[in-house]
């Protein structure tokens, strides 16, 4: 299903065997920003602003339609993670990647086809069940669901601003 919200604490569960903080770091910002499974690869350090705590998401997907971004603001989840990654890359330059060293994805020129990367929702499904959790039916899908769910419970943003954020409609 779709519109199915997964249990905040079966998310937890997952986070907590994913040993490697690379893709510790891919799984919370999908997680905590409710992004594409395709956005947080594409997402550079100049997009992330801890001073003015945004974070400006590509939008690969819908750049046709005349939107190639969606600011959202820098989730207080997101934080400590999005700084130990920024120290463990030793500063990086603005135009480096966040997320490194998953997916045989290239550190630069993300745009270049030649070297196809490996499907992210096979690895999140074998951390799912590496947490002893049957897998739901569409992964990344329903954390982008289960993340408008919260925030839109949260009554910290508007349903307008909720929907701006994770790229959906009404």
């Amino acid at each position: 299903d779709r519109r199915f919200v997964v249990n905040p604490i079966i998310l937890e569960q997952v986070d907590s065997v994913i040993t490697n903080f690379n893709w510790r770091l891919y799984w919370n910002l999908v997680r905590w920003t409710g992004s594409r499974a395709s956005e947080p690869l594409k997402l550079k350090w100049k997009a992330v602003s801890f001073a003015d705590g945004r974070i400006i998401m590509p939008a690969p997907k819908t750049e046709k339609m005349g939107v190639s971004e969606r600011k959202m603001p820098l989730y207080d989840e997101l934080l400590p993670i999005l700084t130990e990654a920024f120290h463990r890359q030793n500063r990086p330059s603005l135009e480096s990647y966040v997320v490194q060293d998953i997916c045989n994805l290239p550190k630069l020129n993300r745009e270049d086809k030649s070297r196809p990367a490996k499907n992210t929702g096979t690895s999140i499904i074998k951390f799912i069940k590496l947490a002893g959790i049957d897998p739901w039916v569409k992964p990344l899908q329903n954390l982008r669901v289960t993340r408008e769910d919260e925030l839109m419970k949260s009554g910290e943003y508007s349903d307008q601003a909720v929907h701006a954020f994770i790229g959906h409609s009404n």
